[in-house]
This record gives structure tokens, C-alpha cells and sequence, in this order.
């Protein structure tokens, strides 16, 4: 058996050589097309299946790093953890947070953005030797910058009875579910607010209103870092 195939082997190799000549040029088609280049592509798969992975692989990264670059321009950064002050969270009223302060560190901490997570919940208003008080933004003195996911900027303004809505003109383009985040007059970082769930057209004004239901009132939170 094995000397039959020794001698088709042969005969395909010598019928491949002879068909250089135009007459066998047929013959030389028919066993490149079933013996030469199905013989070459298992020898370059291997390889070529690597390197396909490696460009994958690359393009992959790429992309992420694109994603990471408009993640990083729509939301701002975060501050890191050195850059934050953890303190308990005493009691709330609905206009201020109460939080404990160990009076070691001479800081002056007033005007400073308090949060929980990426979440906006106040600024410092006060500062006393033990406890400091934040105010909510759900006031109507309340009023700071802010933008949507989607590149809308406009003014976060509060009212009493736990409202705060989102102000722009009436042409800028807004819908409910649009994440509203505020623009920290401090430093620009970006903070969540909450969704848009309802919106309200002024017409006389020119102006648009998105009422956001504001996430940190529904959290029952204990702990709370001043931005530093």
C-alpha cells in the first residue's frame, strides 16, 4: 500500500514538472488547484490564524481606548481616593446633611462638593469644631452648571419640596432618561444627579424644563466623602 502511494506521489511530481510545457498546462492547473495549494494552506494556517488573533486582539484595545477617551470627555474624572475625605453621615433633614468631623486637620472645608460614589449630594456650608453641614441641592437658592449624557449644558436649579430640574433653551435637544450630571464649579469634575423623568415646556420663556429624579434621595446613606 505504502509503495503504491509512493509512486502516485511520484507520478503527480513528475506530471507537475513536465506540465511547464504549454501542451501540459491543464494537468499543471488540476494539481495546483488539488494538491499544491490545499498542501500550502495547512502549512500557512497556523501562522495566519496567530496573526488574524494579534490584529484582533489590537483592534480591540484600540477601541477601548477610544471608548475610554469619550467615557473620559462626557463624564469628566472622578476624583481619586487620596483626594477624598470619608465621614460618617449623622442625620438629614430635607435642605442639609449633617456629617461628623474630627477637628484635627486645620482645614477649611466650606464650599467643598460632599458625594457618595460618583453621586452629587451638597456642598459644605458650614464648619464647626465636630460636624459639618452640607446642603442639598433640592433648595431653591440652589443653582450650578450642568450637562447631559448627551453634550446638553445647561443650569441645575432646585426648589423646596425635593424638586430640582435641569434649565435650557427651548431648541436644545432633551428627552426623559437623560442623565443629568453637575459641573463642579470647584474643579469640573462631573457628578450625577439623577434622570430626566419628566420634561416641562415654557414657550413664553423660550425655555425647557427637565424635572430629574434626583437618586440620592432615595438612598439611605451613612457614609459620605468631602472632595478635597
Amino acid at each position: 500500500m505504502t509503495k503504491k502511494i509512493l509512486i502516485l506521489l511520484f507520478f503527480c511530481v513528475g506530471l507537475y514538472f513536465l506540465s511547464g510545457f504549454s501542451f501540459f498546462s491543464p494537468i499543471r492547473l488540476f494539481l495546483e488547484r488539488f494538491f499544491v495549494l490545499p498542501f500550502r494552506k495547512n502549512i500557512a494556517c497556523a501562522p495566519c490564524a496567530r496573526e488574524m488573533k494579534l490584529v484582533n486582539a489590537e483592534a480591540k484595545i484600540k477601541n477601548l481606548e477610544e471608548q475610554n477617551k469619550v467615557l473620559k470627555k462626557q463624564l469628566g474624572f472622578i476624583p481619586e481616593k487620596k483626594d477624598l475625605l470619608l465621614l460618617e453621615i449623622i442625620w438629614s433633614t430635607e435642605r442639609e446633611y449633617y456629617l461628623s468631623f474630627p477637628y484635627t486637620a486645620k482645614q477649611d472645608l466650606v464650599g467643598k462638593d460632599v458625594i457618595y460614589e460618583n453621586q452629587y449630594l451638597g456642598k459644605i456650608i458650614r464648619q464647626g469644631a465636630s460636624v459639618l453641614v452640607a446642603e442639598k441641592p433640592v433648595v431653591s437658592e440652589f443653582v450650578e452648571r450642568a450637562k447631559t449624557d448627551e453634550g446638553v449644558v445647561g443650569f441645575v436649579k432646585g426648589q423646596y419640596n425635593d424638586a430640582l430640574y435641569f434649565e435650557v433653551p427651548l431648541d436644545s435637544k432633551i428627552q426623559q432618561n437623560d442623565l443629568v450630571y453637575l459641573i463642579s464649579s470647584k474643579n469640573s469634575f462631573l457628578y450625577l444627579l439623577g434622570k430626566i423623568n419628566r420634561i416641562e415646556k415654557k414657550v413664553q420663556q423660550s425655555l425647557q424644563r427637565g424635572y430629574i429624579d434626583y437618586l440620592p434621595q432615595r438612598l439611605k446613606l451613612k457614609f459620605a466623602f468631602v472632595v478635597l
